[in-house]
């Protein structure tokens, strides 16, 4: 109960920090194609900082099943527009993949760090990838830069932008041959942890 209130709190102050960033968006049109289906993969310590930019319809993001993961769905809830899927690999994964995938199908946008949910930081895992072949969809790397921001203690150095901060966020094109797409690959593209 103390975490879902405390999620809602850190939701509301991400809602109001997010108007005073100063946003830059690359490729995003080619990214985001109406009712268009795909994986959107980032660094999970960029995901405080990209959950309040975004009021799209048909959103499903993957949250852990974890206390923290609770503060995370709470705060997601002072969105509207997003549908909140539990599990990770460490709990609930088969029936998260099999949730998020009838969403895909279904035309919604999948969310989901790269390297959640315990890391290492900064290292892709197949997640994403297995989810975007089961369904049939590209996937699409997200990097973000930020200009000045703080780093919280931990496990991903979460950053949560300064007041007036630049981010850039940049898209770099969806990968639709998963046949042959490297995990190397999709890393470089996210960007530098």
């Amino acid at each position: 109960m103390l975490r879902k209130l405390a999620g809602k709190v850190i939701g509301l102050i991400l809602i109001l920090l997010a108007r005073t960033w100063r946003i830059r968006y690359v490729n995003q049109k080619g990214a985001f194609v109406e009712g268009k289906a795909a994986v959107y993969l980032f660094w999970h310590s960029y995901m405080l900082l990209l959950y309040p930019l975004y009021r799209f319809k048909r959103v499903a993001i993957l949250v852990s099943q974890s206390r923290d993961g609770d503060m995370a769905a709470a705060a997601l809830s002072m969105r509207r527009g997003y549908t909140v899927v539990r599990g990770s690999s460490s709990k609930g994964g088969f029936e998260a993949l099999l949730r998020l995938t009838r969403y895909l199908r279904s035309g919604f946008r999948v969310a989901m760090a790269g390297d959640g949910p315990k890391g290492p930081p900064g290292r892709l895992k197949k997640g994403g990838l297995v989810l975007a072949k089961r369904a049939g969809v590209p996937v699409v790397p997200v990097e973000v830069k930020v200009s000045s921001c703080i780093r919280l203690p931990t496990w991903d150095k979460t950053i949560i932008p300064l007041p007036f901060a630049r981010i850039e966020i940049i898209y770099h094109g969806s990968v639709c041959d998963l046949q042959h797409c490297a995990l190397e690959e999709l890393q470089w593209r996210m960007g530098a942890w």
